[in-house]
């Protein structure tokens, strides 16, 4: 069996180079993929919170003068819709504490890539949940 001949220098810097903007490029992927998830998230509580705020003007607008006799009172069925989908929440939020148990070392990241795969693997662990969840794999909590 013949003995490989070592690279050039030239060689090995070119393939060191590569390697080093793969993984430049793979990080900064990353990256913006978590800003982009970041920028979503930000762009749908500014929704809700418009949403909210022209739900409170057009109570407002609509709520009876206070010399009224008639108060408006909450329907009881919304209340009761409330409280199940608050209680529904409860229990998928407790679910997932129950269910998800950090990476090791995931608790004090060490750099931006350790960072990155702590975050990954999260994401993994809940898109997981999310699919036993919908499907009734998970059994529910007690509470």
């Amino acid at each position: 069996m013949a003995r490989r001949r070592p690279q050039s220098f030239q060689a090995w810097a070119l393939g060191l180079t590569g390697a080093i903007i793969t993984a430049l490029i793979l990080y900064y992927v990353r990256v913006a993929a978590i800003e982009h998830m970041g920028q979503r998230q930000i762009e749908h509580a500014q929704a809700s919170m418009q949403r909210l705020q022209e739900q409170q003007s057009q109570r407002a607008s609509v709520q009876p003068h206070p010399t009224d006799p008639v108060q408006h009172q909450p329907d009881p069925y919304e209340i009761q819709v409330m409280k199940a989908a608050a209680e529904s929440q409860r229990k998928h939020d407790e679910a997932w504490e129950q269910y998800y148990t950090p990476a090791r070392g995931c608790d004090n990241w060490q750099s931006d890539s350790h960072m990155v795969e702590c975050l990954n693997h999260k994401l993994r662990a809940k898109r997981e949940f999310e699919q036993k969840w919908a499907a009734g794999e998970l059994d529910q909590p007690k509470g």
